[in-house]
């Protein structure tokens, strides 16, 4: 009875781990290898829940196309419905019913500065990128260095 107890919570809390960290990087999912790495648990943590299985798969399976839709936005607003859908599921199952599917959409919190950051990181590699296939070159500017043996003679202040 106490190996059944103990194994139960084991798996309760690993349930719970990958829940925590779908939330916490919902905001940032598409930078965050958390996020994946937390996804890709669900089949194996959640394999008897159908409906959290079945969430994910929706989720997953439109991670991986996005030409069924016309626009970008439209993509990443579906893509955040199937999430937050997925999300509400866990948190249902694990024993959170107090959150509900507003909260999981509007509280979420990135701030800005992460953004930036995620933004200048992409824009760094892409341009290391175009420097390797040869789209881009670095600027080079000839400089005349100062003359390290200035000429020796009288001198005007002395």
């Amino acid at each position: 009875m106490q190996t059944y107890l103990e194994r139960h919570r084991q798996e309760k809390e690993r349930k719970l781990r990958v829940f925590r960290t779908l939330m916490s990087t919902r905001v940032r999912k598409a930078v965050d290898p958390k996020h994946t790495e937390a996804l890709n648990l669900i089949a194996i943590e959640f394999y008897k829940d159908k409906p959290i299985s079945r969430a994910a798969s929706l989720y997953i399976d439109h991670l991986s196309s996005n030409s069924s839709v016309p626009s970008l936005q439209a993509w990443v607003e579906k893509g955040d419905d199937l999430l937050h859908e997925l999300l509400y599921q866990m948190g249902t199952s694990l024993g959170y019913p107090e959150i509900d599917k507003v909260q999981i959409k509007r509280q979420g919190h990135s701030p800005i500065l992460f953004l930036n950051y995620d933004n200048e990181q992409a824009q760094i590699r892409r341009r290391i990128l175009d420097l390797f296939a040869g789209k881009i070159s670095i600027p080079i500017h000839p400089v005349t260095p100062p003359n390290p043996n200035p000429p020796i003679g009288p001198n005007p202040h002395g």
